[in-house]
């Protein structure tokens, strides 16, 4: 794998989903029934955002509890970045935007 891209995860105070984590590559989804990345079978979770809470801290990057009301609770996440990912297009000053 290659070098964790997220410096900072931004989560809004309160939110949770249910989703699905494989074990193995550390994928993370809010649905599917095999993982893409390597083919293992996935496992359910009752809140897939505390999932990537926990992936985040693990590769050295931290978690922001945001307390006030914003577009987080329709967007779910928001990050800022160690480096551009590839093919994807950037933000204004750098700040790369994606939203699925």
């Amino acid at each position: 794998m290659g070098r964790p891209a997220v410096e900072t995860l931004f989560v809004q105070e309160g939110v949770a989903r249910p989703g699905v984590v494989c074990d193995r590559s550390r994928w993370l989804a809010l649905e599917g029934e095999q993982c893409p990345v390597c083919g293992d079978p996935i496992r359910s979770t009752p809140d897939v955002i505390d999932e990537l809470g926990e992936a985040v801290v693990d590769e050295g990057g931290s978690v922001r509890t945001v307390r006030v009301e914003t577009k987080l609770d329709e967007l779910l996440t928001a990050c800022t970045l160690r480096f551009e990912l590839p093919g994807r297009g950037r933000g204004e000053k750098g700040r790369s935007s994606h939203q699925e």
